[in-house]
């Protein structure tokens, strides 16, 4: 076996658990190098860390966004499909509602990162703002939607699970 065959089988071998923290750490190492972590004159020391705990907060937020959008489409008689294609035609497209928005319309719940791994992300994120005297009211929303998406069962759901919080707070049932 190579080194390759090694690596694979090694992963494989792995609680589903210990998978999910391994690309968790994995993705967290590329978007850190992504966004500025490893790049000289990112900051001093922890730079790197709130700089991801600040894209963690625009991804969230944005995702949050996205949800209340298509779920008022919907609510309003809207094909929500045709609704993200429209949105991402205009000011408001984003990679975020690009790639959650069409799982969200496609009701694709499985594919992606686990709505619970943000839980914590947020917590990092509220911490270091209650540190800093900053209130972010809009990251303390999405964290109590992901607090509503585990009481529900739906934690290791991928990410844009987020929008059936909404739906089920406004009493709707949607596939």
């Amino acid at each position: 076996m190579g080194d390759e065959q090694h690596r694979r089988a090694a992963f494989l071998h792995r609680s589903p658990e210990q998978r999910d923290d391994l690309c968790r750490s994995v993705r967290v190492e590329i978007a850190g190098r992504l966004i500025g972590q490893d790049q000289p004159g990112a900051g001093d020391h922890g730079a790197g860390q709130i700089t991801k705990a600040c894209n963690q907060l625009a991804l969230t937020v944005t995702a949050q966004a996205a949800a209340e959008a298509l779920s008022l489409a919907r609510s309003c008689g809207l094909d929500p499909a045709r609704v993200h294609e429209a949105l991402m035609g205009g000011v408001a497209a984003s990679r975020v509602l690009e790639l959650f928005g069409k799982r969200m319309v496609s009701r694709d719940f499985g594919s992606g990162i686990d709505a619970r791994l943000y839980h914590k992300d947020l917590g990092i994120v509220l911490e270091l703002a209650q540190e800093a005297g900053l209130p972010l009211p809009a990251g303390a929303v999405v964290k109590q939607q992901i607090n509503a998406l585990m009481g529900a069962g739906e934690g290791t759901a991928d990410f844009s699970v987020l929008i059936r919080a909404l739906e089920r707070a406004a009493g709707q049932t949607i596939g």
